[in-house]
């Protein structure tokens, strides 16, 4: 009996001393040691380097390291998102381009200042590098940019003694993004156009705001004065009738709205690039029209137009530049304009600040008149005044956006033929 329980007794420390053995062997045996900081630092590069693996390590308790591979951009780390974002908007940019004057002809000699933008090796995506180059067109007004890498390019500077560029040069150029704006051709330069400056004329310049009404109500418009009104009565150098559908645009995104321009006593027509500081000689109409469609490609809610006038029974030209816009919940859209108005009767536009004069106003004709037929001719510039012929007594309702100068009005010369 005695024999059969110390057998018994051994058989169960046995067991204990097995299950025992087999637990502690299957615990892993837990180290305060840290990895050798070269490791850490070849695991990072390593999964830097992985653009298709992109990895991120992070220290777990003891200082272990825990490496996570992820396929997802999410899990990637913010200089490798950077990366692959600019990696993704760089492409090859090159560029041609030529540079003429207002009759065609090239233009050599002209500095060009281009800068082209990088995201590349930046930590930021908020922020981009520009990499800037300065050339000159050669003989023939030629000059390119080969070899570069960004998104975009843009030019800071077109410019040439005894050159204008002409208003309104596009001057930047998409690359990349959903749809690039620009494609370069070899062989097809972009044309730039300069304005070989002649002599300039003492002009009067005119800048002046209202608000344009998108249900068809007409406003009128004193170029000279930079008065407007919707009063029918008002006599002014041209009319605007803007009809916006539908006139609700709280809850729409795009609508139509079409613009026309008459011009009183006298014609008016589009401004060309060729010729935007010299009024055309023939070609006026009574009218112009702009009109936008919801449905178009490009859809703008507003725009510039820039016209030509031979108006008050032909007697003045003035270039004018039209600020309209049709985006307002109120109904009354901002309308805005600036004038080059040459007093002398010339076609000649071309504007030197030091040279601009102020309208003398000549009081006359009775309220409702129109103006333009009570004086035959007009001052020459004369210490920095001009005498033009004022438009009547302004009915209620005018919107007055300028000062009127003083009294004082030079001698009529006859005018010149």
């Amino acid at each position: 009996m005695n024999t059969q329980k110390r057998i018994l007794v051994g058989t169960v420390l046995l067991m204990v001393t097995s299950a025992a053995w087999l637990r502690l062997k299957s615990t892993p045996v837990s180290s305060d040691r840290k990895q050798p900081v070269e490791s850490v630092e070849n695991t990072s590069r390593s999964s830097a380097s992985k653009a298709k693996s992109p990895a991120s390590a992070s220290h777990g308790a003891g200082g272990q390291t825990n490496v996570v591979v992820s396929q997802s951009p999410q899990a990637m780390g913010l200089a490798e998102k950077t990366k692959a974002w600019s990696d993704h908007r760089t492409v090859p940019i090159n560029f041609w381009g030529k540079v003429v004057d207002q009759f065609d002809q090239p233009v050599p000699g002209v500095r060009v200042v281009l800068a082209v933008r990088d995201w590349r090796g930046l930590v930021d995506m908020g922020d981009a590098s520009f990499r800037r180059h300065q050339i000159q067109t050669d003989g023939l007004g030629n000059f390119n940019l080969l070899g570069e890498m960004g998104d975009s390019l843009s030019i800071s500077a077109l410019e040439k003694e005894g050159y204008a560029l002409m208003p309104g040069t596009r001057l930047s150029f998409g690359y990349n993004g959903p749809s690039p704006t620009y494609q370069p051709v070899a062989g097809a330069p972009f044309i730039f156009r300069v304005w070989k400056k002649g002599q300039p004329e003492p002009l009067i310049f005119k800048r002046a705001y209202s608000r344009l009404p998108s249900d068809g109500t007409p406003l009128t418009v004193d170029l000279v004065t930079g008065l407007s009104s919707t009063n029918t009565s008002f006599a002014g150098d041209i009319t605007i009738r803007m009809i916006r559908t539908p006139q609700n645009i709280e809850k729409v995104r795009r609508y139509d709205w079409d613009v026309s321009i008459q011009a009183n006593s006298g014609g008016i027509q589009l401004a060309t690039d060729a010729a935007i500081y010299l009024a055309p000689e023939s070609g006026y109409q009574s009218s112009v029209e702009l009109k936008v469609q919801a449905d178009q490609e490009k859809w703008v809610n507003s725009t510039n137009l820039t016209v030509f006038l031979n108006h008050r029974q032909g007697r003045l030209y003035t270039r004018a530049v039209l600020k309209l816009s049709a985006h307002s919940l109120t109904g009354h859209s901002p309308f805005g304009f600036e004038a080059f108005i040459n007093p002398a009767g010339s076609r000649n536009l071309e504007d030197d600040p030091r040279l601009r004069v102020e309208p003398i106003l000549q009081t006359a004709g009775a309220p409702g008149q129109d103006a333009s037929n009570t004086v035959s001719a007009f001052a020459q510039p004369r210490h920095g005044q001009a005498s033009i012929p004022f438009a009547p007594q302004l009915p209620p309702g005018f919107q007055a956006l300028t000062n009127r100068p003083g009294p004082f009005t030079p001698p009529v010369p006859p005018r010149p033929q």
